[in-house]
C-alpha cells in the first residue's frame, strides 16, 4: 500500500467512526454547490475568470496587445467594461473591441470604455 492509499483509508476510517463529520463534508459539498450555481440554476464564473478571458479575447483582436480589463458586475450582471490596451487609441480598434464586448454581454456601446496604454 502506498503513503497516498493509507492515509486516504485512514480518513475515510475516522469519518465512519465520527459520524457528525459526514454532516460537515454534506454541509461544505452543498455550500460550494451554492457558490457555483445560482438560484436560477445557471452557473456564474467568478469575476476575475471573467476579466481573464475577456483580456484573452480582446488579444486575439488585430492590432490588440498588452490588454488589461476591468469588468462592473451587479447583481450578476455586466453594467459595465474598461479595456485599456496598446492600440486602444485607434479608431478601429476601439470600434473592434467595442462591438465584441457589446456583442459578447449583450450591454450597450456606452457600457464599454477602450483607451490606449502607456
Amino acid at each position: 500500500m502506498s503513503d497516498a492509499e493509507v492515509g486516504v483509508g485512514t480518513f475515510i476510517g475516522f469519518l465512519k467512526e465520527k459520524k457528525s463529520m459526514w454532516l460537515i463534508v454534506i454541509v461544505l459539498a452543498v455550500g460550494i454547490g451554492l457558490m457555483l450555481f445560482g438560484r436560477d440554476g445557471t452557473v456564474h464564473i467568478g469575476a476575475d475568470d471573467t476579466e481573464v478571458r475577456v483580456r484573452e479575447l480582446c488579444e486575439q483582436i488585430d492590432g490588440v496587445f498588452n490588454v488589461h480589463v476591468m469588468i462592473r458586475f451587479e447583481d450578476d450582471t455586466v453594467k459595465g467594461i474598461a479595456v485599456v490596451c496598446d492600440g486602444g487609441d485607434r479608431a478601429e480598434v476601439k470600434l473592434k473591441l467595442t462591438e465584441v464586448l457589446c456583442s459578447l454581454f449583450s450591454i450597450p456601446s456606452g457600457s464599454v470604455s477602450v483607451v490606449g496604454g502607456k
